[in-house]
Order: C-alpha cells, then sequence, then structure tokens
C-alpha cells in the first residue's frame, strides 16, 4: 500500500494531522525509539503500518520514553480528533 491509498483509506475519518515517519528501529511501530518523523517523502512511497490515534493512544506510542506528552485541546483545539500516523519504508 502507499501513503496515497493510506490517505484514501481514512479520508471520511476526522484527522487533524498526518505525520509521516520512517522506520530506524527495524520493528514497525511507533515506539518513540523505533521511528522519526519524514519530510522528504512522496505519495507512492510503500507503507508498513499506519494508524489512527486518539491523542492518549499518540501520547502512550510516540511519546512513551518521552518527558513531556501531547494535548490535542492545545494543538488542535479539540481533544477528541486524531491523527493519521504513517510509517514508511525509506531509508
Amino acid at each position: 500500500m502507499t501513503v496515497k491509498e493510506v490517505k484514501e483509506m481514512y479520508k471520511n475519518e476526522k484527522i487533524a494531522d498526518i505525520e509521516v515517519y520512517k522506520d530506524v528501529g527495524g520493528r514497525h511501530n511507533f515506539s518513540t525509539d523505533n521511528v522519526e518523523n519524514c519530510e522528504e517523502y512522496n505519495e507512492n512511497d510503500n507503507v508498513i503500518t499506519q494508524d489512527l490515534f486518539n491523542e492518549k493512544d499518540y501520547n502512550d506510542n510516540l511519546f512513551a520514553n518521552a518527558d513531556n506528552t501531547v494535548n490535542f485541546t492545545d494543538l488542535y483545539g479539540d481533544k477528541n480528533t486524531k491523527v493519521l500516523c504513517i510509517l514508511i519504508d525509506k531509508e
């Protein structure tokens, strides 16, 4: 599946943001230690996995080993919104 296909799959969801990451830990999950933000990608990059996170799950995964957390109300103006996270196969 490609980034474009994943975005299309979630097009009817209430999503505040789409974040694309590259795998650096070899575990193919969204743990803090296993991903890096990927600024340079294209819509045809292959997706390893994706997840639609609410605030709690986002913090439990992407900020699991961090000292801070993300407050969706402060960041997006809605605690109940979600963030689509896409993990791509990119060096």
